[in-house]
């Protein structure tokens, strides 16, 4: 496309994990939520993985905004143990 640069993109070989609160209320939905998963992991995170484990340390937590009264988004911050990217 015209004027977009693709450097604004994410690298696509690089895991971005978001971790959130779900409230399940029957077995059917811990089902389906179980398959769900098992599914991204097969089609996203072993590519990214070559199907092995992944082996990384939290070096810290940081914010998203500049006042700290007002945070909205927390992240860790993720280094991979054998100091691969």
């Amino acid at each position: 496309d015209h004027g977009v640069d693709s450097s604004i993109f994410q690298n696509p070989k690089k895991l971005h994990l978001t971790i959130g609160m779900l409230v399940l209320l029957s077995e059917q939905e811990i089902q389906q939520t179980c398959e769900m998963l098992q599914q991204c992991k097969e089609e996203f995170i072993d590519d990214i993985s070559g199907g092995k484990p992944l082996e990384v340390e939290v070096a810290g937590i940081e914010y998203m905004n500049d006042d700290p009264g007002m945070v909205d988004v927390l992240y860790a911050k993720v280094r991979m143990k054998d100091g691969s990217n």
